[in-house]
């Protein structure tokens, strides 16, 4: 429980990693809530593998709050700039199983670096593996990125795209909005 408290300016870049956030990941037992963090400054990069100059380590679920986020997130507000490669937020990078979130805004300037993909207000990925719920949340803050990049959500994966098991994959979105500036490099 946050209790209505205020983190300002932190600060956190990581180089080669995944998960990079406030908390790395939050798991689907995981409540969170009632917590501001302002001016906040994220940035999760790929790097080259050195052991492989095709291939790059990292970059991946990089959000204000979490990398990965499920649970239960209520009551959280997020501003700052957000900088990562695959599955990019300003309040969650990638939310896997079943994660609520309700109550939430973030105003945070979120740019997809490098591959750029699955970049949004709010989040990168909703609904990876399974359900889950946004509510009552909002994002006005600019969103950036190469590829499948939204003011709100980057990709839903239960409505459109790749779904991993049809039935069990009902994403519901409820008095939602995003009204900032949208671009993305690719279609």
């Amino acid at each position: 429980d946050g209790n209505q408290k205020v983190i300002s300016n932190l600060t956190i870049s990581l180089s080669g990693v995944d998960n990079v956030g406030l908390f790395a990941a939050l798991d689907q037992v995981s409540s969170v809530k009632d917590l501001t963090i302002d001016n906040a400054s994220i940035t999760g990069s790929s790097m080259v593998d050195p052991n492989d100059a095709n291939n790059r380590l990292g970059g991946q679920n990089v959000g204000i709050l979490a990398g990965q986020g499920d649970g239960s997130i209520t009551g959280i507000s997020t501003s700052g700039v957000v900088f990562g490669d695959i599955n990019v937020g300003g309040l969650i990078g990638v939310t896997y199983n079943n994660a609520v979130i309700d109550r939430c805004v973030s105003t945070a300037t979120v740019t997809g670096t490098f591959a750029a993909n699955y970049i949004g207000g709010i989040a990168g990925v909703v609904g990876q593996y399974s359900a889950g719920s946004i509510s009552n949340t909002y994002a006005p803050g600019r969103v950036s990125g190469s590829y499948m990049v939204g003011g709100l959500i980057g990709h839903l994966n239960g409505f459109v795209g790749f779904d991993h098991n049809p039935i069990a994959n009902v994403i519901v979105i409820n008095n939602c909005y995003a009204s900032g500036d949208v671009s993305a490099s690719s279609q």
